[in-house]
């Protein structure tokens, strides 16, 4: 089986939030946080759930970045990541 046909099977199985819970709880944070939960007790000192939406946005930015630890040493200045976040999504409208 082709990976495209496997996922085409999950994709019927499962809904897209479940997929996204899913993966959100298994990507790398950095900063040894490996899911969002983790991430936001780790960046913010926060649950997820209680994260705001810009806090989220940053967390989401995160994920592409090659080396997420640098964060810990500027994370006084979130808004541009989470800015670039949020243009990327509107550009691309998701």
């Amino acid at each position: 089986m082709t990976e495209a046909s496997l996922a085409s099977q999950y994709e019927e199985q499962h809904t897209k939030e479940e997929i996204l819970e899913q993966y959100l709880n298994t990507v790398y944070f950095g900063a040894n946080a490996y899911w969002a939960e983790a991430a936001a007790c780790t960046y913010f000192d926060k649950s997820a759930t209680e994260s705001t939406l810009p806090e989220s946005a940053l967390l989401a930015g995160i994920i592409n970045l090659p080396v997420p630890t640098i964060l810990f040493l500027t994370l006084g200045a979130p808004e541009p990541v989470a800015t670039s976040f949020w243009n990327g999504c509107s550009s691309t409208g998701t």
